[in-house]
């Protein structure tokens, strides 16, 4: 249960911790190889040869594109998915709570957006500008990442409702805390849409408390927890740039979050450098307007 005191709050780990692992989405198949059946000898016909390559080819190419397009929005859905579950996790503030459902709320509009991308009945999906689209939707690789997604928005919505009864019995407990009873985290508990003003103010505060404990820890000597709640910080600015971050920031090349050379790259630098970045990407924060 739910406590107003993160001390003595229950694990988190439950809440969060579905599956968000993709099978790969690799063809299994191979181009047939070719060989000379009987004792009698056969003309092989190079151009044919060479064409099927080329169409071989061209159709592996562009399954390709597809499946990293696919993965690039996936991947926003495991990141934010990570970063609320480093949130809960840690139990740093007793804000965490309802910075946490807001986030959650972002987790699961991320899934229902992509739900709605990849339906066969959505014409006006942004997908279908991508080369052999219609063809794609009827793979074996389609289906399965189909399926993914339902399963992922089906538990998001589980524990949305779970996490909504849980802060209904902090809020009982906890009448006069103003930040539960803020009118806007109430309307964020009754609708399913966001404030995205609002979920920007809470992580940008949010980041900054987490920034704040780390220094702490640092000027105490705890340089490995330091460490850890600055790169927690950095992760909770770049959810709340999420598309920017995505576009500007990760290069793009592989299928998989840990192959971007950013997050080696942010592993690398120096103490002093790291909570430079964080600095930085907090001011932003707080003069970007939503």
């Amino acid at each position: 249960m739910l406590t107003h005191d993160h001390k003595a709050r229950i694990e988190w780990g439950e809440l969060v911790e579905w599956n968000l692992q993709v099978e790969a989405l690799e063809k299994a198949s191979a181009a047939p190889s070719l060989s000379l059946g009987g004792a009698s000898p056969m003309k092989l016909n190079l151009e044919m040869v060479n064409q099927y390559d080329e169409q071989y080819q061209f159709k592996m190419q562009t399954e390709e594109k597809i499946v990293k397009t696919l993965m690039k929005e996936r991947n926003r859905v495991a990141y934010v998915s990570n970063v609320l579950h480093s949130m809960l996790e840690y139990n740093l503030t007793n804000k965490t709570p309802i910075v946490g459902f807001v986030v959650l709320k972002k987790l699961h509009q991320l899934l229902e957006s992509l739900r709605r991308d990849i339906s066969v009945e959505n014409n006006g999906s942004k997908l279908r500008a991508l080369e052999k689209w219609n063809d794609f939707q009827g793979t074996d690789e389609f289906l399965a990442f189909s399926r993914y997604v339902n399963e992922e928005l089906d538990e998001a919505n589980s524990f949305i409702n779970i996490f909504k009864q849980e802060i209904n019995v902090l809020i009982s407990a906890n009448p006069n805390d103003n930040d539960l009873k803020d009118p806007v985290f109430k309307m964020e508990r009754l609708n399913t849409n966001i404030d995205m003003r609002y979920l920007h103010t809470l992580l940008t505060a949010y980041a900054e408390e987490v920034r704040n404990l780390a220094q702490e820890k640092l000027r105490n000597m705890d340089e490995a927890e330091g460490l850890k709640l600055l790169f927690h910080a950095n992760d909770v600015l770049d959810v709340d740039n999420l598309d920017e971050f995505f576009e500007k920031t990760l290069d793009g090349q592989g299928l998989k979050l840990n192959d971007q050379a950013y997050f080696a790259n942010l592993r690398k630098l120096p103490k002093d450098k790291l909570q430079e970045t964080v600095s930085t990407k907090l001011a932003g924060a707080k003069i970007r307007i939503m």
